[in-house]
């Protein structure tokens, strides 16, 4: 993603539940590219039914923003805070992973996980 601003692209990060990936969208064209679950090696470039399907997204989470769009620059800044949210959950610190979610749900309003995270109704 770095590399294509860098060039100028139209790429940003997406979202499929909470697995991310590299997604290139000139507003005429969208193309998903999976550079971390590629079996393999190297990169797949999914379609958006692929990822519908494989991480059961539902039509109004599509249509509504929260998956398979390109992320602005002030919704990776929300992602990137919920990941350090996670890792506050997953080292015990509650006080500070509840913070993050609240400021990453604020940031990236549109990522229905972060928002559940935010309000208490996910584990």
């Amino acid at each position: 993603m770095a590399l294509a601003w860098r060039l100028g692209w139209p790429a940003s990060l997406a979202c499929a539940g909470w697995h991310v990936l590299c997604r290139y969208d000139d507003g005429q064209r969208a193309f998903n590219i999976e550079a971390t679950n590629t079996g393999g090696g190297g990169f797949h470039a999914h379609s958006d039914a692929y990822y519908r399907e494989r991480y059961n997204l539902t039509p109004e989470s599509v249509r509504s923003g929260s998956y398979l769009r390109a992320l602005s620059p002030r919704e990776l800044l929300g992602l990137f805070v919920g990941f350090r949210a996670r890792l506050h959950q997953d080292t015990g610190q509650v006080v500070e992973a509840q913070a993050d979610y609240r400021l990453a749900h604020r940031l990236c309003p549109r990522h229905e996980l972060l928002q559940k995270k935010a309000v208490g109704l996910e584990g």
